[in-house]
């Protein structure tokens, strides 16, 4: 199969090579298993948005809660505001 354009090599490629590496930074809302309530500013979450799969909004704001659920122990928690910029390359 020939190229499907200048930048892919087939179909698959040109589906799933549609990517941007993203940093997120965002302000949240937790309760602790204790009943404490913290907010916090949380930098440097690693994001990849996969152009085809969802909007840079949505993947943002999951790898906020995915990162969150990996690092902390909490009853409840609330995304209050977030922010993401694309990884320079060589960074």
């Amino acid at each position: 199969m020939g190229k499907v354009n200048a930048m892919f090599q087939d179909e698959q490629e040109a589906k799933y090579g549609r990517r941007t590496q993203i940093t997120v930074e965002a302000d949240v809302e937790i309760m602790y298993l204790n009943g404490y309530v913290d907010e916090k500013r949380i930098t440097g979450i690693p994001c990849t948005w996969v152009w085809d799969e969802m909007s840079r909004e949505a993947a943002e704001y999951w790898a906020v809660w995915e990162h969150v659920g990996a690092n902390y122990t909490f009853e409840w928690m609330s995304i209050k505001s977030w922010v993401g910029s694309p990884v320079k390359k060589g960074e």
